[in-house]
């Protein structure tokens, strides 16, 4: 399988308000990375998008843990 294949597809689906799809392409690219940062990122816009600010949460953090420093997760988990 393809990572950024995967999370390039979810970015687009992202774009295209296609959240379900979304979600499903990062997942497939969080299975052969985990720590992905687009995927973890993208996963949690997706949920926010859909009210699940509570799911959306660890992923965030997920991103923080391996990297503290990522402004854009920082954001993103002050906004959840």
């Amino acid at each position: 399988d393809d990572l950024i294949g995967w999370a390039n597809r979810g970015n687009s689906f992202l774009q295209l308000g296609e959240l379900e799809e979304a979600r499903r392409s990062y997942a497939r690219a969080l299975k052969l990375e985990p720590a992905d940062r687009a995927s973890l990122l993208g996963t949690a816009e997706c949920l926010s998008r859909e009210g699940k600010l509570a799911e959306a949460v660890p992923f965030v953090e997920r991103r923080t843990k391996t990297e503290p420093r990522d402004v854009s997760a920082l954001v993103q988990l002050g906004i959840l």
